[in-house]
């Protein structure tokens, strides 16, 4: 996924394996090449900075919130009784004001239900002016809630449910992100896109979406690309190929992706060319 910084400003890096079901179950959706075991980068092609030999500290503590989620807390809550798989995990790292604007991760009853962060700062405990807060929109008659990234912390939320934001970063902030599926509602959500898929027109039509997503992307990436250019060529693609945008950029919606690439200044451009090129996880 790419981030770009009026909608969230973090960088992302895709962790996949270990998972309990094959990936053809489509209980949940693999973010690149599985494993046979353990646990790996789900692009081969990312550069570390360091050799990771598995990520075996990341490896243990994703098995002890597995055991909870699945053996302790879905037998203890009725809403999670059909939990059946979690996402890959992802590992975002904020900095230098990096925050995610508000919203729900999934809007679109996609299987997703629970959402489980653990904070992986280290060093100094974290203090309030560290900023970096994930904010809860409890409901309309109850102020947010704000959780300071402590390292080590848990937090679990209603992944179809509750908006929320990251608030700006003043230091490095690193969190580890999966999602957890609800067996009946993604499969639901699979018979649902079989059929639509069926129902479409040919598929070089939406190819020629895809590959259009595609080319913007690229056209945004490159040098001497500008902010006027780049929002003058999102205002011309097809719906379908600008949601495709959207969720590479990490929006919510093709309104909030537009919303994004509008506030887009020159600097937030070279800083997204150099992030593309190396992605450290130590």
């Amino acid at each position: 996924q790419l981030s770009v910084p009026a909608v969230r400003s973090d960088r992302i890096f895709w962790v996949c394996g270990e998972h309990r079901t094959a990936p053809g179950s489509m209980l949940w959706d693999s973010a690149g090449i599985q494993p046979d075991s353990g646990l790996a980068p789900c692009r081969p092609e990312v550069v570390m900075s360091k050799p990771t030999h598995g990520f075996p500290r990341l490896r243990g503590m994703m098995e002890r919130v597995d055991d909870f989620v699945l053996l302790q807390l879905a037998q203890r809550c009725s809403r999670l009784s059909g939990l059946a798989e979690r996402s890959d995990a992802m590992v975002s790292i904020y900095a230098d004001g990096a925050r995610f604007q508000k919203h729900i991760d999934n809007p679109n009853k996609d299987g997703r239900v629970l959402t489980s962060i653990v904070y992986l700062n280290t060093g100094e405990p974290w203090r309030p002016e560290d900023g970096g807060e994930l904010r809860l929109f409890l409901g309309k008659e109850e102020p947010p809630a704000d959780f300071l990234p402590c390292g080590g912390r848990l937090v679990l939320f209603w992944a179809d449910r509750l908006p929320h934001e990251v608030l700006p970063a003043t230091r490095r902030r690193m969190a580890l992100t999966y999602w957890w599926f609800d067996r009946a509602e993604r499969e639901a959500k699979v018979r649902e896109l079989n059929e639509h898929d069926s129902m479409q027109l040919p598929a070089k039509l939406q190819t020629k979406e895809e590959v259009l997503a595609q080319e913007f992307i690229a056209h945004m990436l490159s040098e001497g690309s500008l902010p006027a250019d780049i929002v003058a060529s999102a205002r011309k693609l097809p719906p379908k190929a600008l949601d495709a945008v959207a969720e590479v950029v990490g929006a919510e919606s093709r309104e909030q992706a537009m919303e994004g690439l509008e506030r887009l200044t020159e600097a937030d451009l070279e800083r997204l060319r150099g992030s593309m090129g190396r992605m450290g996880l130590d």
